[in-house]
C-alpha cells in the first residue's frame, strides 16, 4: 500500500520539474544558480552582484557584470521558479533545487571558487581574527555546515556546531538534522559514495534514523546501506545500523545474519542487539541475559554512575524485564526507565517516562494510572513513531475504554505511514493494537498477515488491560516476594541542598556531603552549578530527583567580560518544586537542621470586620447603620509580585511551602485590586459566598462566613496542638501550631485565620470548620503546663530554649502531655527521655567502717544501662571537671544529666579513696 502524502508527491514532482528546467539552462545561468545555492540564504541583488563579479564571471559578450546586465538573468530565473524571493528578502535558490545545484558545482570544479567568494564577501562575524563565530541565524549555520560537508571536512563542521551551541541559544539544531536535510534533498547514491567514511556513516545514519522515526520512505538509502555492508568491509557501527533497520522492518533472519557478520572483537557492541533479536523471537530469559552482559560491557572503563543504553534497542530491555514480571525485574526496569526519563533533553525521554509510570502501576502504585490516562499522546506529525506507538500502548494497558476513544485515528495514521515506508514491525504493532480497539475490523486480518510474515511476537500482549483492583491485588501478592537486601546506593556520599530564605524566595546551594569517621554526615563541600550542568557524570551518587532538579540550571553568556565573555549559571526559580519531598534539604545557617519542602497554593482570606466603610469619615462612623459599618474583607495571600512565578512561604520553623503562581491566581489577585485586597459591605455576603465557591477549587480558602466548593469533602477539624521542636545550636526552638486536616495539609497558628478552610490534601479537595477559640485554649494550656516555656520569652510564636537542662525539663513536661498534643521533630530526634530515674531505681547498702560508713549499690536506668558505685563516683568526678569523654559512648547526655540530677537531689556526697587500693567507694558523710 502506498500512502505517501499528497504534499510529498507534489514535492517530488516539483523537484523533478525544477531539475529538468535547470539542466536546460546555459552554463552561465547554471553558474548563477550554483552560486546562489552555496550562499544558501536570501541575498539582495547588489550583494550578489558583488559576489558574482568577485568570481571573475563575465556575460556572454565577455563583459563584466553590472546591475543592468545582470538583471535580465535574475528576472528570468525568478520567473522560471528556479530562484525564489520571500517577501521582504532578496532572491535565493529554490530549496528543492539547492543540493542538486551545489553538487553540480562540485562536479564542475566551481565549488571551491564559490566557497572562497562567500567566505570573503559574506563572512561570519567574529570578535577577533580567528576567534569564535557568532551566527546570526540557523540558515547561516547550515550554509557553513554544507560547505564543510561538500568539502569533506568533518572537523570544520564540528567547529561550526560548537560555536553555534555556545553563542547562539535561540534556535536548536543538531548535526543529524542538518545532514538529513542536506543529504536527502534528494538522495543521490552516486554522490554518497564519494563521501569519506566518517561523513558517510553520519549522513546515512541521519537519513535512516529520521526515516524510522517519521515513517518516511528511504528505500534508496536502505538499499545503499545493504550494498555497502555486503560488498566491502563495513565498520561495526554501519553493521549495527543495518541491524536496527532490519529489526524495525521486521526482517528477523536478515538481522541475525547482519549481527553474525560483525567481527568477534566488536561483538560486545552487538550484545544489546542480540538481546533485541532474542526478545523479538520470544526468548525472554536469553534476551535479559544478553542485555545484562551488554550493560556490563557498556559500563566497563566508565565511572560508577548509573548509565543505560542510548539507542532504540534499550527500550526492549525494559519490555523484557516487564514481561518477566517478577518484583525484582520490575524494580530493575523502573530504575533504568527513571534514569532516562530524568534527562530533560534525551530523545526518548517521553517514552521512558510513560514506561516508568506503567512499571510503578504494575508494582501496586495504582494512583499513577491517572498520569497515563490524562497524558498527551503525540501524533506521528508532532512526535515520532516510537513516541506514538509506546504512548498508545501504555494507555491501552492502563485503561482500555479510554484507549478505544482516543487512539484509533492516531494508530491508523501510524499504520499507513509505517506500511508505506517499509517499517513492517511498527505497522504490525499498530495493526495488532487497532484490532483490540476496533473489534471485527479489517485490522485483525492485517495484523495476522504481518505477524505471519515477520514472525515476531507482538508486545501488545505484554500486559493485559486490568481493573484498578486487579493491580492492587497483584501488588499485595508480590509483597512477600520482595528481596530483603537494601538497594545499591552510595553510602559515603550524597548531594544535599542548603536553603537561604528571604522575602518569599529561596536561594539554593548544592553541597557534596560525606560521612565522617564517627558515622555522621559532614557539613558538605559546595558544588558549582557549572559542574552539575556540564559534568554530571562525575557524580555517581546523583538521584533521579537530583537529576530533575539539575535540569533547571540555566546559562547566560555575558559578552561584557573581555574578549571571551563569561558564562553564568543559575537555578530557575521553579527548581524548588523538585525539592518537594527531597530527604536532604537543610538551612544554610543551620546545616544540621532538615527542611521539609511541600507544594502549596495561594490563600483567599475572607474576614469580618466592624469598621466604617472606606468612603466614610471617622467622625461619621457612629452615625452609620450597623449593617453598613459591618464589612467583609477578601484578601489574597501572599501578595503576588509582578514577574515572580514561584513563591516560598515559611510555614513552620522547618517547613517551606512552594507555591506555583498560575494565570488563574493572577486573575483573582487582579480582580481584588492593586493591593490584592477588596472590602465589601456585609450585606453582600451571599455574593461573596458565590465568589468563594467559584475560586475554592484553585486556592486555599479561609472564611469567617463559611461557603466553599460544592463537591469538596467535609471533614472534622483537628484542634490538637502540634509542638514543633527544631534543633537550634545546643538547644531547641519551639513552635506550637495546629493542622486542621488530619494527616496532611497546611499548618496555622492556633486561633488565627478563617473558621472555614478549603484546601487540597493529598490530591483531594477537603473542607473543614475550625474552632478557633478551642485551638487557642488548647495551645495556651500547653504553654501553662510547661513552666520551661513560661520562663522563656516568646518571639513571633516561637520560644528559644538554650540550656541542655532546660531542654530536658521541657521534654519531661511535654511527655506528660503526650495524650493531648502531637510532638513533631525534624527527621530524627535530638533528645529523648528514655527513663526517669527515681529512688526505686537505686539500691544501696551501708556498712560502718570506723568513723565512716561505706556505701555500695547500683543505679539501674534500664535493662542495658546499670551503674555501680565505682562508676557513679567516676561520673561525679567527671561532672566536677567537665570531662565527659570517657563515658560519652556509654550513656547519652540525657541519661547522664538525669543520673547526676538524681544523685544531687537526694544525697550529700564525699568522695575519698578506700583503704583497698583496688577499690573506690562512695562514702556517705556521717
Amino acid at each position: 500500500m502506498n500512502t505517501t502524502s499528497n504534499s510529498e508527491i507534489d514535492s517530488e514532482v516539483l523537484r523533478s520539474q525544477l531539475a529538468k528546467d535547470y539542466r536546460q539552462l546555459s552554463t552561465l545561468e547554471q553558474s548563477i544558480i550554483q552560486l546562489f545555492s552555496v550562499v544558501y540564504e536570501p541575498i539582495n541583488r547588489t550583494t550578489f552582484l558583488d559576489c558574482f563579479t568577485y568570481t571573475g564571471a563575465r556575460n556572454e559578450n565577455g563583459l563584466l557584470f553590472n546591475a543592468s546586465n545582470l538583471k535580465p538573468y535574475l528576472d528570468k530565473l525568478l520567473a522560471s521558479g528556479l530562484l525564489v524571493q520571500p517577501i521582504g528578502f532578496g532572491p535565493q535558490c529554490h530549496p528543492l533545487l539547492v543540493e542538486i545545484a551545489t553538487r553540480d558545482a562540485v562536479k564542475t570544479g566551481r565549488f571551491n571558487v564559490f566557497v572562497k567568494t562567500v567566505q570573503d564577501k559574506l563572512p561570519i562575524k567574529t570578535q577577533w581574527q580567528g576567534g569564535p563565530r557568532f551566527f546570526k541565524s540557523k540558515s547561516q549555520l547550515i550554509r557553513e555546515v554544507r560547505i564543510g560537508l561538500y568539502s569533506h571536512n568533518l572537523n570544520f563542521i564540528n567547529e561550526q556546531l560548537e560555536n553555534y551551541k555556545k553563542y547562539n541559544t535561540r534556535e536548536n539544531i543538531s548535526i543529524e538534522d542538518i545532514f538529513e536535510q542536506v543529504c536527502n534533498n534528494p538522495f543521490d547514491a552516486d554522490w554518497f559514495r564519494t563521501l569519506p567514511e566518517e561523513l558517510y556513516e553520519k549522513a546515512i545514519s541521519s537519513i535512516l534514523s529520521s526515516a524510522a522515526l517519521k515513517c518516511k520512505p528511504a528505500d534508496d538509502a536502505f538499499a545503499l546501506l545493504e550494498e555497502h555492508c555486503s560488498s566491502i568491509d563495513p565498520s561495526h557501527d554501519l553493521q549495527l545500523l543495518l541491524t536496527e533497520q532490519l529489526l524495525l522492518r521486521g526482517h528477523i533472519q536478515e538481522a541475525q545474519q547482519s549481527l553474525e557478520c560483525i567481527l568477534d572483537e566488536y561483538q560486545h557492541h552487538a550484545t544489546v542487539y542480540w538481546g533485541w533479536l532474542s526478545f523479538s523471537r520470544g526468548e525472554n530469559d536469553k534476551a535479559i541475559e544478553y542485555y545484562t552482559a551488554g550493560l556490563k560491557a557498556h559500563k566497563k572503563g566508565k565511572s560508577q554512575r548509573p548509565i543505560y543504553f542510548n539507542t532504540i534497542s534499550g527500550l526492549f530491555f525494559i519490555l523484557a524485564l516487564l514481561k518477566d514480571d517478577s518484583p525484582e525485574r520490575l524494580r530493575e526496569a523502573e530504575e533504568y526507565a527513571s534514569l532516562i526519563s530524568c534527562q530533560p533533553k534525551h530523545w526518548l525521554k517521553l517514552v521512558y517516562s510513560r514506561l516508568e509510570i506503567v512499571l510503578q502501576v504494575q508494582q501496586g502504585d495504582v494512583e499513577q494510572t491517572i498520569l497515563i490516562v490524562d497524558a498527551y499522546i503525540p501524533s506521528l506529525i508532532n512526535g515520532n513513531s516510537l513516541e506514538t506507538l509506546f504512548c498508545c500502548l501504555c494507555l491501552y494497558w492502563m485503561d482500555i475504554e479510554q484507549a478505544k476513544k482516543r487512539l484509533p485515528k492516531l494508530l491508523e495514521h501510524l499504520y499507513k505511514h509505517a506500511m508505506a515506508s517499509g517499517y513492517d514491525w511498527v505497522a504490525m504493532e499498530a495493526a495488532e493494537l487497532l484490532s483490540r480497539l476496533i473489534p471485527d475490523s479489517h485490522y485483525e486480518t492485517k495484523a495476522e498477515i504481518l505477524l505471519e510474515d515477520i514472525e515476531i511476537e507482538s508486545i501488545v500482549n505484554l500486559i493485559q488491560p486490568q481493573e484498578p483492583w486487579e493491580f492492587s491485588l497483584k501488588a499485595l501478592a508480590n509483597i512477600q516476594k520482595e528481596p530483603q537486601s537494601p538497594s545499591k546506593i552510595n553510602l559515603e556520599l550524597r548531594l544535599a541542598w542548603f536553603i537561604t530564605f528571604y522575602s518569599n524566595k529561596c536561594l539554593l546551594q548544592p553541597r557534596e556531603q560525606k560521612i565522617n569517621a564517627k558515622g555522621a554526615w559532614g557539613v558538605g563541600r559546595p558544588i558549582a552549578l557549572k559542574r552539575l550542568s556540564n559534568n554530571l557524570s562525575e557524580f555517581n551518587y546523583i538521584t533521579p530527583q537530583d537529576l530533575r532538579l539539575c535540569a533547571y540550571i540555566e546559562t547566560y553568556h555575558d559578552n561584557s567580560h573581555g574578549y571571551y565573555g563569561k558564562t553564568e549559571y543559575s537555578l530557575n526559580e521553579k527548581a524548588i518544586l523538585e525539592l518537594v519531598g527531597h530527604p536532604f534539604v537543610f538551612w544554610e545557617n543551620s546545616p544540621t537542621t532538615r527542611v521539609e519542602i511541600v507544594k502549596g497554593e495561594p490563600e483567599l482570606l475572607v474576614k469580618k470586620s466592624d469598621k466604617p466603610g472606606t468612603a466614610c469619615a471617622k467622625g461619621d462612623a457612629a452615625k452609620q447603620p450597623l449593617r453598613e459599618r459591618n464589612r467583609l474583607t477578601l484578601e489574597f495571600f501572599p501578595k503576588l509580585p509582578e514577574k515572580q512565578e514561584i513563591l516560598a512561604i515559611k510555614e513552620t520553623p522547618t517547613r517551606i511551602k512552594a507555591i506555583e503562581i498560575s494565570a488563574g491566581h493572577r486573575r483573582i489577585a487582579e480582580i481584588l485590586g492593586k493591593e490584592n485586597r477588596l472590602e465589601v459591605p456585609a450585606i453582600a455576603k451571599d455574593r461573596v459566598l458565590a465568589a468563594i465557591n467559584a475560586v475554592s477549587g484553585i486556592v486555599t480558602v479561609h472564611s469567617d462566613i463559611g461557603g466553599g466548593l460544592e463537591n469538596a469533602k467535609e471533614v472534622s477539624a483537628k484542634p490538637t496542638p502540634h509542638v514543633h521542636l527544631l534543633p537550634a545550636g545546643d538547644g531547641l526552638k519551639v513552635a506550637i501550631l495546629v493542622r486542621p486536616f488530619d494527616g496532611g495539609g497546611p499548618y496555622y497558628n492556633p486561633g488565627t485565620g478563617g473558621e472555614t478552610v478549603i484546601a487540597e490534601v493529598e490530591g483531594t479537595r477537603l473542607q473543614t470548620t475550625r474552632n478557633l477559640s478551642e485551638e487557642k485554649q488548647l495551645a495556651n494550656a500547653v504553654v501553662a503546663a510547661c513552666p520551661t516555656l513560661t520562663r522563656h520569652e516568646e518571639r513571633e510564636g516561637e520560644w528559644l530554649v538554650n540550656e541542655l537542662e532546660n531542654c530536658l525539663e521541657l521534654l519531661q513536661e511535654l511527655q506528660a502531655l503526650e495524650d493531648s498534643i502531637i510532638l513533631e521533630w525534624p527527621e530524627g530526634e535530638k533528645f529523648r527521655i528514655g527513663h526517669r530515674a527515681d529512688f526505686n531505681d537505686f539500691q544501696m547498702k551501708i556498712q560502718r567502717q570506723g568513723d565512716w560508713f561505706a556505701v555500695s549499690g547500683e543505679l539501674k536506668l534500664d535493662e542495658n544501662i546499670v551503674f555501680d558505685m565505682q562508676q557513679l563516683v567516676e561520673l561525679l568526678e567527671l561532672l566536677k571537671t567537665s570531662k565527659f569523654t570517657k563515658y560519652s559512648r556509654l550513656v547519652s547526655p540525657l541519661n547522664f544529666t538525669v543520673l547526676v540530677s538524681f544523685l544531687f537531689n537526694r544525697y550529700t556526697f564525699h568522695v575519698t579513696p578506700w583503704r583497698s587500693p583496688s577499690d573506690t567507694s562512695l562514702l556517705l558523710c556521717a
